[in-house]
């Protein structure tokens, strides 16, 4: 009598699902969802499709528990083929949705993904549900977007654009406008990529939504900005935030205003660019928004040092540094607050960067974040470098050695060996400091890596030139020069410039020296290394007085 009584089975299957949870949280070995797998069976024998449906469903959320994302995503979509049986097809939809998810984004099986996706669009038109029908068709327009299928996308997106538009789906339109229009500017049809940014504004308007009218704005200026479009991508950020400005929505407008300048600035527009970065440092701090006065205050700094406009720059970063020491928690801007230090140590403005750095360095620790905590310090590395600080600099670097032990062969381990070597290069111990590069060298390598190699190959001669071995030194860096660096050549590149001054002023050719120099004060100054760059000056005015080293 109990096995066809509904609330028996309730009661039965709240306690498996009870003991499941509970066998999870204990770690026991044997399989936590044996009792719910006879449960299912108990669903099956009187025929009650629904309640195995959801039942499925619950057992999916366990196995993703338990890290069994290929299990979960098999009950998901045994749990949607019952729910299209019992023609409820939100609830198929939803399961097939979130099993094609699983395939796609944690077990990296796109061909999976896929034919779910195509099993939720034949769901969709077999129920004749148009708006499902046009949602699916824009999500696999998405995805086939990420794999570089544009023609495949723009197909899939022209469908879902009829049947949206026959139903009148404002918010279908949209986001479908929106999406052709992203691929278009990925293809380069420019002009209709315009068009299509401009439907989906005209779909928001028309539907009322001033939200989505921002985001469309937004997404549309930065999918111009990314694809190389400054210049068209400068009226829709305009339009975003004078949209939120009429809204008085002040943490959109102070996104859309940082945008603003980024594309200004990228078009070679910058006094506009510091003028919506200024906007955007007043608007947060009138506003009480510590992250966004940071934020423009920083930007306002960096493109100060784009246009080498070094003492403003450091007043900026001056201002940025004192916001960021009023902030209780930096991990909001932890990238930004990185950026910050960088550019303080590269303008020679140490103590403040280091302060920062150290900072940052307590916050990934905090957060148990070890990879943050190995760029911070070779970033903190460098600076004590830069700082003749060369103890010091060891000690960070013992440090990423350290946080770096079991990961043989990774890029943070040839940082650590790198970093090591260019700290005992410092206090004068050239041959342990060739042993370090050695080992960068060989990591790098066996990864493939050429930019690792080339740069190992650049210190490995620097010591050698540095131990008085010329012709070492000569031969590490013309092997360094022969190494393709996805398509540029290490001759731009700022120490490779100023070494070979060097090595050419030691090798009695000043004006190889001489022309050597001018290229790199340009190239450190392009990248903002100033403390480099009058190093370098340094150097090439003790050249031209005659008083060179011999």
């Amino acid at each position: 009598m109990l096995d066809n009584d509904p609330e028996f089975h309730a009661a039965l299957t709240d306690l498996e699902l009870d003991v499941a949870r509970t066998r999870i949280a204990a770690g026991r070995e044997e399989d936590p969802l044996a009792g719910l797998s006879r449960e299912r069976e108990r669903y099956r024998r009187r025929g009650d499709a629904a309640g195995e449906a959801r039942l499925l469903q619950q057992m999916a959320e366990l196995r993703l528990q338990r890290g069994e994302t290929g299990d979960a995503a098999t009950l998901l979509e045994e749990a949607g083929a019952l729910f299209e049986e019992r023609g409820e097809v939100d609830a198929a939809a939803e399961a097939l949705r979130r099993a094609s998810d699983l395939c796609r984004e944690r077990l990296q099986d796109a061909p999976r993904a896929n034919r779910l996706d195509e099993r939720l669009l034949a769901l969709a038109r077999g129920a004749g549900n148009r708006p499902l029908e046009a949602f699916v068709l824009g999500r696999m327009a998405f995805h086939l977007t990420g794999q570089g299928m544009h023609a495949e996308a723009l197909e899939h997106l022209r469908a879902g654009l009829r049947v949206a538009t026959s139903v009148g789906d404002l918010a279908a339109v949209f986001n479908l406008m929106l999406l052709q229009g992203v691929v278009l500017v990925a293809t380069r049809e420019v002009a209709g990529a315009l068009a299509s940014f401009e439907s989906s504004a005209q779909a928001c308007r028309a539907a009322g939504d001033p939200e989505a009218l921002y985001a469309c704005y937004m997404r549309a200026g930065n999918a111009l900005l990314d694809g190389g479009l400054p210049q068209a991508a400068i009226p829709f950020f305009a339009r975003a935030r004078d949209h939120a400005a009429a809204y008085h929505a002040g943490s959109e407008e102070l996104a859309a205003l940082l945008a603003l300048g980024f594309a200004r600035r990228a078009a070679d527009e910058p006094d506009l660019a510091e003028e919506s970065f200024q906007r955007a440092r007043e608007l947060g701090m009138s506003a009480g928004d510590g992250d966004g006065a940071f934020l423009g205050t920083l930007f306002l700094a960096t493109t100060r040092a784009s246009r080498r406009r070094w003492p403003e720059a450091e007043i900026a970063c001056r201002e940025a540094a004192a916001l960021l020491g009023h902030m209780e928690e930096v991990a909001s801007v932890g990238s930004a607050a990185l950026e910050l230090a960088g550019l303080m140590a590269r303008l020679g403005l140490f103590h403040a960067a280091i302060d920062v750095y150290e900072r940052l360095g307590r916050a990934s620790r905090r957060l148990r974040d070890g990879a943050e905590d190995v760029l911070i310090l070779t970033e903190l590395g460098a600076t004590f470098r830069d700082m003749d600080d060369h103890h010091r600099a060891e000690e960070s670097a013992r440090r990423v050695l350290a946080a770096t032990a079991s990961d043989a062969g990774s890029f943070e381990r040839f940082l650590a060996n790198n970093n090591m070597g260019l700290a005992v290069r410092g206090q004068g111990r050239f041959t342990e400091a060739l042993s370090w590069f050695a080992r960068a060298h060989e990591i790098a390598a066996a990864a493939g890596d050429q930019v690792g190699a080339c740069t190992a190959q650049l210190n490995i001669g620097r010591t050698h030139f540095l131990a008085g071995d010329l012709a070492s030194a000569r031969r590490h860096y013309e092997a360094a020069a022969r190494l393709d660096l996805s398509g540029r050549r290490v001759e731009s590149d700022a120490d490779y410039l100023a070494w070979m001054g060097d090595l050419s002023e030691r090798e009695g050719d000043p004006k190889a020296a001489r022309a050597f120099y001018l290229r790199a004060i340009e190239a450190y100054e392009t990248s903002w290394y100033l403390i480099r760059a009058n190093r370098v000056r340094h150097s090439l005015a003790k050249l031209d007085s005659g008083h060179a080293p011999p």
